[in-house]
């Protein structure tokens, strides 16, 4: 018979954990890894799991992260970074694969201030939501290192976003786009075809939508009932 235990609680204390750089150094040459919007080569690293937000698609935090989102101290963080870079100087980029990285302006500003402070001249992309518009915060960012931002807009249909829980304005997305470009901040584009009330107009806005964007580099997925998603 199948037997289903409860879920084990999640880990409170995130810095609890050992560095995963520390096995992806062990175990794997690095040098063999790329993604399209990151210098090569470049370290992962993680500074917070899940995700406030309650987009209906999205896979990990509603079921590996189970709607919770937790921090690791940024004093823990940084330690990494000095980790790595002291195992891998030659790393041309940190790309801080946090689900959403921008989640509060407080800890954005911490973090680039003492990013800024340690001099590591080493660039740095994270992701985020499409609603960053305040411009001074996207300067401090940019003077920390930062190089690009992988974004989901997923849509450039308004019914759409509202549908998969969204919670962004197609206006706001074009307005942060443009200030992005203006700071000198390259924007990864994040695009979805196929989500709830998806048609063959629709689809068309959305690639209208992001021609009209000041990218740098895009990718369309097919959106995908997963289980354990809303969607």
């Amino acid at each position: 018979e199948i037997i289903r235990n409860p879920a084990r609680p999640l880990i409170a204390n995130l810095d609890e954990l050992p560095f995963a750089s520390r096995s992806l150094f062990k175990h794997l040459d690095i040098t063999k890894y790329c993604l399209d919007f990151t210098l090569h080569p470049y370290m992962d690293i993680m500074t917070a799991r899940g995700c406030p937000s309650k987009c209906i698609y999205c896979l990990w935090p509603q079921t590996l992260s189970r709607g919770k989102y937790r921090e690791r101290s940024l004093r823990h963080v940084f330690q990494e970074i000095d980790f790595v870079l002291s195992c891998q100087p030659r790393i041309r980029e940190f790309f801080f694969d946090d689900d959403t990285f921008t989640v509060r302006k407080d800890r954005i500003k911490e973090f680039c201030e003492q990013y800024i402070a340690k001099n590591y001249n080493v660039p740095f992309s994270v992701n985020t939501r499409a609603d960053i518009t305040d411009e001074s915060l996207l300067r401090l960012m940019k003077k920390a290192g930062l190089r690009c931002l992988v974004v989901g807009f997923e849509s450039g249909n308004q019914e759409i976003l509202d549908v998969i829980k969204k919670n962004t304005k197609l206006d706001e997305m074009e307005e942060f786009a443009r200030l992005c470009d203006k700071v000198g901040i390259q924007v990864h584009g994040d695009f979805v075809i196929g989500l709830p009330g998806e048609t063959p107009e629709s689809v068309e806005r959305t690639v209208k939508f992001a021609l009209k964007l000041p990218l740098s580099t895009f990718q369309l997925s097919i959106a995908q009932p997963l289980p354990g998603t809303e969607f």
